[in-house]
């Protein structure tokens, strides 16, 4: 893409980089923020605000969370525990 076809503005990117130095998004979440920006022309709030990515940064949140995550995969969590490695990957991401 030429520079003088660019579609977002500097308000628009100085947004999305704001987002991140505020921990809203991480790094991984603002290089898919930033391709739908080029792609739709939206805000970065905008596209945060539709899909619902902010990062959760409450310990307690994530405890309940992880907790809920292994209770309803016991039987993938049980045979990860067992030796079979390739379980984990049933919980990554």
């Amino acid at each position: 893409m030429e520079i003088e076809n660019f579609v977002l503005d500097p308000k628009g990117l100085t947004n999305l980089l704001i987002q991140i130095d505020k921990g809203v998004i991480s790094g991984k979440m603002a290089k898919e923020i930033f391709k739908e920006m080029v792609e739709t022309k939206k805000d970065a709030q905008e596209i945060i605000e539709d899909k619902g990515l902010v990062q959760i940064k409450n310990q307690d949140m994530i405890e309940k969370i992880v907790e809920e995550v292994l209770a309803e995969n016991q039987d993938s969590l049980n045979k990860y525990f067992s030796g079979k490695d390739k379980f984990f990957w049933v919980f990554y991401g």
